[in-house]
């Protein structure tokens, strides 16, 4: 049981929108089914590049526990492969959602509370090969868009985005991701809201050479780190997600309504495979505080199955951790905690439960 590692094991339900004109851009289903072994190997660290990461990063280097499946039932709970084919007579989209719709010339998303939507056309716009909407954005625009030629592997891809990482990069993105460089250019002052990735002057670019050392924005000694997935280069250089991206991304499941309802969706044919386990004991229950609204304490009450590691943190709508209530052995049986928010602003905060295997969270709000 890993202690300093208390996230949750997603698997995120996706469907694969092919909009396509013509026969090379309706790519066959093996260049998808690459793309999604892709996903599952970086969000997991089970990359063959991952060796790569220079020593001085390396503790960096997390397993981010969230994977992916191609839909095996539609929104009716009919069967499906999880991959839709549109024919367009549009040889091109912009980077303006065109693409997510069906009477612009695209294909409708599926729910977007209940799958991963990623739409592969042929994007024709300032040279971009993809893009993705953050959390929070418009339900029906909701996904993540990957030119074909750098999707998934295959020979008629760009030879410098041939390996997926733009899907990784823009499910990133979709996660609450930022670029490491902060997009603010150059100018030294942008920030990616993550502490563990430092901070550089505008994105790296190209292929660079394993422990290469790039200095910016007097981030000496070890530089830039240009092997993120979330930085611009190559994909043949990109192969480290950071321990506070995966909190960062873990944090969205528990304060987006829609990525947390990702959480409950049908899709794989069954209901979140590891937050709603089927191993999941009966009576692990997490109750609503009381009072709720609250100031400034509150009282949350819990009950374990079993004995064993547990922590219980609260978080603000943000996703960012400001309480940690229990971070220890317990064991099984009833247990309470008073939460004090006198030092909070008033506001919704969310507090999660996780013991052996087990996840809960809830919901409370503090009003002065």
């Amino acid at each position: 049981e890993n202690r300093d590692n208390p996230w949750q094991n997603i698997t995120i339900p996706v469907v694969v929108h092919v909009v396509y004109k013509t026969s090379a851009q309706n790519i066959p289903n093996q260049q998808i089914y690459d793309q999604i072994r892709i996903l599952n190997e970086d969000f997991r660290k089970l990359n063959a590049d991952a060796w790569k990461v220079p020593t001085w990063f390396a503790p960096y280097a997390a397993d981010c526990q969230i994977n992916f499946c191609l839909a095996t039932k539609d929104p009716r709970n009919k069967n499906t492969t999880g991959i839709i084919r549109k024919s367009t007579t549009k040889a091109s989209f912009l980077v303006n959602d065109d693409v997510k719709f069906k009477n612009r010339g695209g294909s409708d998303a599926w729910p977007t509370d209940k799958y991963l939507n990623i739409w592969v056309c042929n994007i024709d716009d300032r040279g971009i090969i993809g893009y993705a909407q953050f959390p929070g954005g418009y339900a029906a625009g909701d996904g993540v868009v990957v030119d074909y030629q750098a999707f998934g592997t295959s020979a008629n891809n760009f030879p410098e985005y041939n390996l997926g990482r733009t899907a990784v990069h823009e499910v990133g993105h979709w996660l609450n991701l930022r670029h490491t460089w902060g997009d603010d250019g150059t100018e030294c002052t942008g920030t990616d809201y993550v502490d563990d990735t430092p901070n550089q002057g505008g994105p790296n670019t190209g292929g660079i050479a394993v422990n290469s050392i790039i200095i910016s924005c007097d981030n000496g000694p070890y530089g830039d780190m240009w092997m993120n997935y979330m930085n611009y280069t190559w994909h043949i250089s990109r192969y480290l997600f950071t321990t506070g991206q995966t909190d960062r991304m873990q944090a969205i499941f528990v304060t987006d309504p829609r990525r947390m309802a990702l959480l409950n969706s049908n899709g794989c044919g069954m209901n979140n495979a590891t937050y709603l386990s089927n191993e999941k004991e009966a009576d692990f229950s997490l109750s609503g505080n009381y009072p709720n609204p609250f100031n400034p304490t509150t009282k949350i009450s819990f009950n374990l199955p079993v004995s064993g590691f547990t922590t219980l943190k609260v978080y603000d709508i943000m996703g960012r951790e400001v309480s940690e209530l229990i971070s220890g052995d317990l064991n099984a049986g009833s247990h309470s905690v008073t939460f004090n928010g006198d030092n909070l602003a008033s506001g919704i905060y969310y507090y999660r439960l996780v013991s052996s295997g087990n996840i809960a969270v809830k919901k409370m709000l503090l009003v002065k």
